[in-house]
């Protein structure tokens, strides 16, 4: 019983880290695109594919950055 306990335990864990890796690997902020006439949240990543200026995590486009 305590072997069992001790891999739920573990599974627990790894779910956990795996969690928080998501996180923040999908952290949203506003992102302002060349020429800069819209403002999008979107992730760092997908901000960068579009060319724009990541302002942050948790920032918004109201204001508008």
């Amino acid at each position: 019983m305590r072997r069992i306990a001790h891999g739920v335990g573990f599974l627990i864990l790894i779910l956990g880290l795996l969690s928080f890796r998501t996180s923040i690997a999908h952290a949203l902020g506003a992102c302002c695109p060349p020429p800069c006439y819209e403002c999008y949240v979107v992730s760092e990543e997908e901000c960068e594919e579009l060319g724009g200026g990541w302002n942050g995590e948790g920032t918004t486009c109201d204001p508008a950055p």
